[in-house]
């Protein structure tokens, strides 16, 4: 649990599985490019509530999903912080990139 500061057991279910999921919760370690940013990652899957909180007994059992649901549009670009305009440093030649939305 030392990664995450919180662990849990919630409801899964998806074209393939239904069941439960584990969760381990936190932020980002500084040697993530993600560094700072909220984490929520996939540890387990079990077919029954007893057998995952057999396996996890400290996790906290939730009736609901945590995943981060974004209302009101926002798009990849609006969530991402970029800027629009691209900086100084950025060269279109070194990648074959674009800083264009529209490319």
């Amino acid at each position: 649990m030392s990664d995450y500061d919180q662990i849990t057991i919630e409801p899964y279910a998806d074209a393939f599985f239904h069941g439960f999921a584990v969760y381990g919760h936190g932020v980002y370690p500084e040697s993530s490019v993600l560094a700072g940013q909220s984490r929520r990652a996939h540890l387990d899957m079990f077919e029954t509530m007893e057998d995952a909180r057999r396996e996890w007994p400290f996790a906290e059992v939730l009736d609901h999903s945590t995943k981060a649901v974004r209302f009101g549009g926002e798009s990849l670009e609006d969530l991402s912080g970029l800027p629009e305009c691209a900086p100084d440093w950025f060269d279109p030649a070194a990648a074959g990139e674009s800083w264009d939305a529209d490319y």
